[in-house]
């Protein structure tokens, strides 16, 4: 499950306001999108270190590995991972679609509805879609949005989101279902104060570690073939073992040797053995992807240190005993089992990828795994203690309790740490974000030495892209100055980076320089033309710089290449309203309110630009829907 972004509306009190305040939000809106969608290009000229693998590398597909390992591959269809990603015509239905099918949640109603199957002998499910409405003082529907889903994201172990197609482009919905409490509510990262509904993009990075492999248009990143989108939905044998190709053609000719053409990750060393995991059970505090690289470039094989720096910082569990979803490697990490096993722990060592245990085996199949290392000294407590209910001889009940998790509602996993003795709940006080660095010296760490094995340009480009993000999330102009300098000699060493050189035209936007930001952006866009976030940076920054033709330009460009993101459809209008073309302007905010109908700004700014062209009527049935809105979201908290 993917992290959010997230857009805070402000409370308007009237249309100029709302014009005023829109622009003054949306300024740091832009900043959040480009922090969540930079590019990442492929380098050009450089050694094989830093370039992109080539796409058809020899994969096969997960169902060419039936021929030869048939009880293998039956085993895995049942496993979490063989189940990621699915078609909702082709999922077993788990979630409620007959009683608790809706839920408030910020001021907005969300209902889910499933259609009758059209027969009981029809193979395939009904295709479910997914509403978000308000409703005013009457009872009366101020709106009603749905999109039917395209797929199904994750096994249904822990819960279900939700995949919405507009063509090339993937969205998320911001509805899911929880297995644990057997309810809907907001996905992941939706914060019901202001959340992007159904307007959060989904891209590679999203999607590399929930998907088999994707279907790419082009060199594109977030863009998929709007037939295809998959070449193959679940994770699939090729993500852990690498691609098939050779292997198949090899056996498949009796060309068996000592060359196997594939990766086993249990004879790998430990490294590189543990990366196969790490690829997606390790995200950190800041994942930067190397200069040159994607997340489809990483093969089983190769540490992952050759792919992304991760910066980490404890283990993810703070003194209330939550934990962030994705922290089990750090966890795992501080566990003395782990730090005194010379190497030979790993994800592995308790986990089977290709068998996952069925509920009332798990106790019996954890505790063997527990005592393959522990036997000849095992629990201290007496036999009848360690069998007494509720333990009843489970290792995990006392040593990996569950855990609630900080950042994912209705969720739980198991602490990694492996303690001897439970954790106690002492609720750390409030403090402030840790920086990269503080009087004491580091306060976050590189994952693995990964800067130990760069080349100096390369770690200072990682550490100054991470120190930027949490420079911004700080709002520490010092740190984010001290990134700019370091980003400036990256670009000025390697010019093709064009990911180090959108992050600096990112910096310069948010120290207000914008026409250093512009020169970047326009270097950045004469690679990649039509990249989303370097075309809604130019945007802005054009727009704040008084360049206001170059701003339409460059927002027309954008919307031409996504129009979902209702958001800036305001700093667009403006721009246009400045130009005294109010009758495109109010087009611009009509195509807006299409994305997003509950939108206080959009309806501000329309209801302003009808009062200027003498629309009285308009004008005020746009006033009448901003305070239905606003009634609803006081109502349906």
């Amino acid at each position: 499950m993917s992290p959010a972004l997230h857009h805070r509306p402000g409370n308007l009190s009237g249309p100029l306001l709302a014009l005023l305040c829109g622009i003054l939000v949306l300024a740091g809106a832009a900043t959040w999108f480009l922090l969540s969608n930079s590019p990442t290009l492929p380098h050009q000229n450089g050694t094989s270190n830093n370039s992109p693998v080539a796409d058809a590398d020899h994969f096969v597909g997960s169902s060419s590995c039936a021929e030869c390992h048939a009880d293998v591959y039956k085993s895995y269809q049942h496993h979490p991972m063989g189940n990621s990603l699915s078609l909702p015509s082709e999922t077993a239905v788990i979630e409620d679609y007959q009683q608790k099918t809706s839920f408030m949640s910020g001021g907005r109603r969300y209902r889910i509805t499933l259609p009758k199957k059209p027969s009981a002998t029809a193979k395939s499910n009904p295709i479910p879609r997914h509403h978000e409405k308000m409703i005013d003082a009457d009872n009366q529907d101020i709106y009603d949005q749905s999109f039917p889903i395209a797929f199904v994201v994750g096994s249904g172990s822990r819960g279900r989101s939700y995949i919405i197609q507009h063509d090339q482009l993937l969205f998320q919905s911001p509805i899911t279902w929880y297995v644990k409490d057997q309810t809907w509510d907001l996905s992941p990262g939706y914060d019901p104060s202001g959340h992007q509904r159904f307007e959060r993009r989904l891209t590679e990075s999203c999607l590399s570690c929930h998907a088999g492999r994707t279907n790419f248009v082009g060199d594109h990143t977030d863009r998929f073939d709007p037939v295809t989108p998959f070449h193959e939905l679940t994770i699939g044998c090729e993500r852990c073992h690498g691609p098939g190709g050779q292997h198949v053609k090899a056996h498949r000719q009796g060309q068996v040797s000592d060359n196997q053409f594939i990766v086993n990750p249990e004879k790998l060393a430990p490294r590189e053995r543990n990366s196969v995991c790490y690829q997606c059970h390790l995200s950190g505090k800041h994942r930067i992807l190397r200069y040159g690289k994607r997340p489809r470039d990483f093969r089983p094989g190769q540490p992952l240190r050759d792919t992304w720096t991760v910066f980490i910082s404890g283990t993810g569990i703070n003194k209330g005993q939550q934990a962030r979803l994705t922290s089990n490697v750090e966890q795992m990490h501080s566990s003395r089992c782990f730090q005194q096993s010379d190497g030979k722990m790993g994800c592995i060592s308790c986990h089977d990828a290709h068998y996952h245990p069925k509920p009332a085996e798990r106790k019996d199949y954890y505790r063997a795994r527990c005592l393959s290392c522990h036997e000849q000294e095992g629990c201290s407590l007496p036999a009848a203690e360690q069998s007494a209910p509720p333990a009843s001889n489970s290792c995990t009940f006392c040593h990996m309790p569950n855990l609630v998790t900080s950042d994912i509602a209705h969720s739980s996993q198991a602490d990694h740490r492996i303690l001897r003795f439970p954790a106690t709940n002492d609720v750390e006080p409030s403090k402030p974000r840790p920086g990269m660095t503080d009087k004491n010296g580091p306060r976050w760490t590189v994952f693995d030495g990964g800067l130990e094995t760069l080349p100096r340009w390369d770690a200072e480009r990682a550490t100054a892209i991470a120190a930027f993000h949490e420079g911004q999330a700080r709002n520490d102009k010092n740190a984010i100055r001290a990134a700019r300098d370091k980003l400036l000699k990256v670009v000025n060493q390697v010019p093709e980076d064009q990911t180090a050189r959108l992050e600096l035209a990112q910096i310069y936007y948010s120290l207000q320089n914008y026409s250093e930001a512009l020169k970047h952006i326009k270097m950045t866009l004469a690679q990649e033309p039509k990249q989303e976030a370097t075309l809604v940076l130019a945007g802005f920054s054009a727009q704040l710089n008084g360049q206001l033709q170059d701003g339409i330009d460059y927002f027309t460009e954008k919307f031409a290449e996504n129009p979902w993101d209702s958001n800036l459809y305001i700093p667009y209008a403006e721009m246009i309203a400045k130009q005294q073309d109010l009758h495109n302007a109010i087009k611009a905010i009509k195509k807006g309110l299409e994305v997003d109908p509950a939108s206080i700004a959009l309806h501000s700014i329309i209801a302003e630009y009808y009062l200027r062209t003498g629309q009285t009527q308009e004008h005020q049935r746009h006033l009448k829907l901003i305070e239905s809105i606003r009634y609803s979201m006081e109502r349906d908290q």
